[in-house]
């Protein structure tokens, strides 16, 4: 399985508690209506718009003066925010280098590209089907480690057939490596 460096999302800082899900499922992008500028680069660059039509394109950003200028947007207007840094299956956008960026990793997330980011790690492991009882989260709430992912992804192909229908969410999903951004400055 091979992770391509994608780009960020920022999303609304929550207060975390451990063990709780701290993943991509969340207010993403939270700010961008209150800002035309914001949403006219986002629904241009980033937004569904493309996810809806390219298989290969996960809504991040990989645009640093975007993000800089976000960053600047939320803390000038005092809003709680963190930024993600993503990793996923999927070739666009990349972003590339990224030295000189402190990243904390964070786990390993299964959901989809954009929209509303819907997580089957959320939505399925934290239910406790006794199917993935054998599947470990860290105190993220994530995939803690490859095989982990790989046994759900493996583990999530199958068990929907055993429930009614309706229970499990179906769609392209897409494996993340999610790492949160610790010095939230970007160089031009």
């Amino acid at each position: 399985m091979r992770f391509y460096n994608n780009g960020f999302i920022i999303q609304r800082a929550e207060e975390r508690q451990a063990n709780a899900y701290n993943g991509i499922e969340a207010d993403n992008w939270f700010f961008i209506y209150r800002n035309d500028k914001f949403k006219a680069f986002y629904d241009e660059n980033i937004g569904d718009e493309r996810s809806c039509t390219d298989d290969n394109y996960i809504e991040c950003c990989n645009d640093k003066q975007f993000l800089s200028d976000c960053i600047k947007y939320c803390v000038n207007t005092d809003q709680k925010f963190r930024v993600l840094f993503c990793r996923t299956q999927l070739p666009t956008p990349e972003i590339g280098e990224i030295a000189n960026m402190r990243l904390k990793f964070l786990g390993y997330d299964y959901a989809y590209s954009g929209g509303s980011y819907y997580s089957c790690v959320r939505n399925d492991l934290f239910r406790n089907f006794p199917e993935f009882k054998q599947i470990h989260l860290n105190a993220n709430g994530l995939l803690k480690n490859r095989l982990q992912l790989e046994r759900f992804i493996e583990l999530r192909s199958t068990v929907p057939e055993k429930y009614p229908k309706g229970t499990f969410e179906y769609g392209n999903f897409i494996a993340y490596m999610l790492y949160e951004v610790v010095n939230c400055t970007f160089d031009k």
